[in-house]
């Protein structure tokens, strides 16, 4: 029997033993990867979703993609910094490109509460489990439109397996959208309102439905006043972090307790980007399975 014990230690001892734990980043990639998170977490509200319970966000790598475009003009969402540090010499950044393929690599290490992908030109990042909670607790809206079978963990799976950016998985739903971009709900449903009446005045003819019009359009400017901007100085170059900046009903009540708490989460996400070793804590959250962290 001992013979058999011996005999299986040596077999293990010869074996490669690959885990996690003994992935280490490459001494050649850290600068690719400082500078992209650097993009992504400093410049791009994505620390929220990471340290925090804000279920999607979004970083564009190119100048005028699709997603950038459709946040710009349906939610408020501002990109100056953004369009500022992607217009290096042509549409898009070659030294962000190559970072983000670099941190490509690892992003199989990622914890399993995350999803880092690029989508359409775009980074989407999603935190599974406050974007599950999200869903189910607006689950009746979320039903009525994609039937009762579904759910968030359902959202999580057929999302991954999809090669879609979040708009056209959503069939451009701005209601849903909204919601999971932690806009709110009350302002999401301003952004699905303006959406709708855009579209009804589309369709309407311009002799027969003249007072209909005349009405359509009255209520979307009524709307366009209520939307302001919500943190939207925070993207300006002098501001160090990007806070979540959107168009929001600012005398409501759940656009000034987001605001509050979104301002409260930025005093420690600055805490933790301010520090000499920002990158590694960004690291030890997203991927706390790699060595060397």
């Amino acid at each position: 029997m001992n013979f058999i014990y011996i005999l299986f230690y040596l077999i293990l001892s010869i074996i490669p033993f690959h885990s996690y734990s003994s992935i280490q980043i490459d001494a050649k990639d850290w600068d690719d990867i400082e500078y992209v998170c650097n993009y992504l977490f400093k410049f791009h509200p994505l620390s929220y979703t990471l340290f925090f319970d804000k279920p999607i966000s979004f970083a564009e790598l190119s100048e005028g993609s699709d997603t950038a475009d459709f946040l710009i003009k349906h939610f408020g969402v501002n990109y100056f910094v953004t369009a500022t540090l992607l217009s290096q010499g042509g549409h898009r950044n070659k030294g962000l490109t190559k970072a983000w393929k670099t941190l490509s690599k690892y992003l199989r290490f990622c914890d399993e509460n995350y999803i880092l992908v690029e989508r359409n030109e775009t980074i989407c990042f999603i935190n599974k489990q406050a974007t599950v909670d999200c869903i189910n607790s607006h689950i009746n809206l979320f039903q009525s439109v994609f039937g009762q079978d579904f759910s968030g963990d359902l959202f999580i799976k057929n999302f991954k397996e999809s090669d879609l950016d979040l708009h056209s998985f959503l069939n451009y739903n701005h209601y849903l959208i909204g919601i999971l971009l932690g806009f709110g709900e009350h302002n999401a449903w301003l952004f699905q309102r303006r959406a709708d009446l855009y579209q009804l005045t589309a369709s309407l003819d311009t002799v027969r439905n003249c007072k209909e019009i005349i009405e359509t359009e009255e209520e979307i400017n009524c709307i366009q006043k209520r939307l302001q901007g919500c943190n939207e100085y925070s993207c300006l170059p002098f501001i160090m972090y990007c806070h979540p900046q959107y168009a929001a009903d600012r005398c409501e009540q759940e656009s000034i307790d987001l605001e509050k708490k979104y301002l409260i989460q930025s005093r420690r996400i600055q805490t933790i980007l301010s520090s000499p070793d920002w990158v590694k804590k960004i690291l030890s959250h997203l991927m706390p399975n790699l060595a060397g962290i």
